[in-house]
């Protein structure tokens, strides 16, 4: 059995049973949604001002909100068009907070190359957010890449605890970027593939060890496989390893 689809499954039982519950008692998931943000807001000034067990307890209050207020919408019936645009438009404001306190966080402690480590993850953050919204206005998905929200906050948590939080800067400035650009580069091959032709990107190499090196690089592995898996241990111990 796949460990994140065991993991994946029980979230997902004990989520649904809370969900109904909360949609019982009439709570709109809009209101989920802004909690998630004040808590996310509030984990930001946390880490500011060097609290990290406080900013870990928000975090992990915000992540509850996050994988709530969908399934109260769901099971509740309250799936709107706009419920989508301000669940996303929040979740803008929620990363914009969260790495303005660890900017903050940095500055005082006068480590400028962190600041700046942080600053170009925010914008992979935003930028990775903004590309799959584009580009699902002119193809059907765009979710590749591992680097989406959940991964980014689950590796800030352990980084907080493990007080790695300048090497855990360092990799999202990198990976979160590349995540980006990876799906600037997915949606141009899908453009470029004509009716006709059978759907893979051009240019995808022959052999089969340059075709699995070319998938991990281009990340095509969704969060039920055993490669996700990998990608979460390897990312994790990596982030352990390093120290800034």
């Amino acid at each position: 059995m796949i460990f994140a689809q065991t993991i994946g499954r029980l979230f997902i039982r004990w989520r649904d049973a809370i969900a109904r519950g909360l949609s019982h008692l009439g709570i709109h998931p809009n209101i989920l949604t802004a909690v998630g943000c004040i808590f996310t807001v509030l984990a930001g000034a946390a880490i500011a001002y060097s609290t990290r067990q406080t900013a870990f307890a928000f975090l992990v209050l915000a992540g509850a909100m996050d994988m709530l207020d969908g399934a109260v919408a769901k099971v509740g019936d309250m799936k709107t068009p706009f419920g989508g645009v301000f669940d996303s438009s929040v979740d803008r404001f929620s990363d914009g907070a969260l790495f303005t306190g660890i900017m903050v966080y940095f500055s005082l402690a006068g480590e400028t190359g962190h600041v700046f480590a942080t600053a170009l993850a925010m914008i992979g953050a935003f930028a990775t957010s903004y590309v799959r919204a584009r580009a699902e206005c002119i193809v059907d998905e765009c979710k590749v890449g591992f680097w989406e929200r959940a991964e980014r906050i689950v590796l800030i948590m352990i980084a907080l605890m493990s007080k790695h939080l300048a090497a855990c800067m360092w990799m999202l400035a990198v990976l979160s970027n590349w995540t980006a650009i990876h799906r600037i580069y997915y949606t141009w091959t899908k453009l470029a593939e004509k009716p006709e032709e059978k759907e893979e990107e051009p240019g995808l190499p022959l052999h089969r060890i340059e075709a699995a090196l070319y998938d991990v690089i281009f990340w095509k592995y969704d969060r039920w496989t055993w490669q996700y898996d990998v990608g979460v241990v390897v990312s994790i111990a990596f982030l352990l390893l390093v120290n800034l």
